[in-house]
Parts: C-alpha cells; structure tokens; sequence
C-alpha cells in the first residue's frame, strides 16, 4: 500500500484537461495533493491556464505551454510527463472526478500527517501482510477527510490527559463519595 494514487492523479488531471472550471467547484485542490512531480508540472499549467481564461484545454495546448514556459519544471516534465498527460486525457471520466479527488485528498493529508509524525497506522502501514493491506485500503476507502482526522486528534488527546492529568480526567475528586459510602 503506497501513500500515491496514480489513477486518481490520472483523472483528476484528465478532467481538469476536460474542465478546467473544476477549480471553481474544487477550490482545496492543491498542488501538493500531488507527490509524483510530473502532474504537479502539469496541474500547475493547467491551473496558470485556466487563471488566463481557458474553458477547455488539450494535451497540446499543455504540452507546448510546458515546453515554451517550463523553466525548471521542464526536467521534471521530461521524465514521464508527456505520456502521463497523454494516458490521463485518455481515461478521464467527469462523472468520477469527486471520488478520485476524495481518494487523493486522502492520501494527501496522510502523507501530510506523516510527515509531521503523527501517527496514522489506523489507515496506513508501509509493511504490512495482504490481509491487514486490503482491510487498512477498506477503513481508509469507507473514511471521510474528518474521520481521519478525528481518529489522529483522538490519538493525540489520550497522550495530552495521560501526560497532563496522569490519565484521570478532570473533575471533583470528591464528587459521588457519599453514593460510594452509602453502597458499602
């Protein structure tokens, strides 16, 4: 299991080709919800076109904007970049583009959240047998942006009450005492 959807960073670049007016409807998608450098290149040219007006686009019109303004994305571009474009055009289906968006939004923040080392192993482990593998892709394929999120800030408050409050919660100490003496 990888952290990278390429058929979702297909699709999404695919119908953004298509429909450029999709970041209106999308405004949170973002460049970094990319880590393979080519659709970022393209997905930035596509962006910078559809900021100059465009409606629609080709992979032409991208790619020779690419390859006359490229400056040092234009490597990155070379290396895979053209038929990534090509394939992505190809496949691109407008009545998917939101689940794609969700599942790269997904991997996205996890990435994200590793990064910053917190702890995703509810939704993700890099080494890990096929059947923990198939039910990590069904928990994080069935999860929202929020469950994920919630499930880390989860995590993250059992440390802060177990450091701050040695574990107990916070009340009266005293509080159901004479329930407690009554019942003995």
């Amino acid at each position: 299991m990888t952290l990278s959807d390429m058929s979702a960073y297909r699709q999404i670049i695919g119908c953004l080709i298509y429909k450029p007016l999709l970041f209106l409807e999308y405004p949170e998608l973002q460049v970094t919800d990319f880590d393979y450098r080519p659709a970022k290149v393209i997905f930035n040219t596509i962006y910078k076109l559809y900021l100059a007006g465009a409606k629609e686009l080709s992979p032409v019109e991208i790619d020779q904007e690419i390859e006359q303004n490229g400056g040092l994305a234009l490597q990155e571009y070379r290396n895979g970049g053209l038929d990534f474009l090509k394939t992505s055009y190809e496949v691109a289906q407008l009545s998917n583009f939101d689940m794609y968006y969700n599942r790269a939004k997904k991997c996205a923040l996890l990435r994200k959240l590793q990064q910053a080392k917190y702890d995703i192993s509810e939704f993700y482990l890099e080494d890990t047998d096929p059947a923990n593998e198939a039910r990590l892709k069904q928990k994080l394929e069935n999860a929202t942006l929020e469950d994920i999120l919630n499930a880390v800030e989860k995590n993250y408050s059992e440390i802060r009450n177990a450091f701050l409050n040695g574990g107990r919660t916070k009340g009266d100490p005293a509080e159901g005492i004479f329930q407690l003496i009554d019942d003995l």
